[in-house]
């Protein structure tokens, strides 16, 4: 019983870091000229913030709302 439980939270871990990785890439505003506001997280300061996505070419640090980026990204 205890080794289940002990791999059960090793994988709970894994899987908190797995879904934290796209927090960690770069905010990409994107080459088109549409005009989104999105929020990313910023890795450096630890905090969520607002840009303008184009709409094109970006990757997972792209949310709709400061709550989502919060809820995602930063550790409790």
């Amino acid at each position: 019983m205890f080794v289940e439980l002990l791999f059960l939270s090793v994988c709970v871990a894994s899987f908190s870091e797995a879904d934290q990785e796209h927090c960690h890439q770069p905010i990409i505003q994107g080459p088109w000229r549409g005009s989104y506001p999105k929020w990313g997280y910023n890795a450096a300061t630890g905090t969520c913030g607002r840009f303008i996505y184009s709409g094109c070419v970006g990757n997972m640090n792209n949310f709709e709302t400061e709550k989502d980026c919060e809820q995602a990204c930063q550790r409790r």
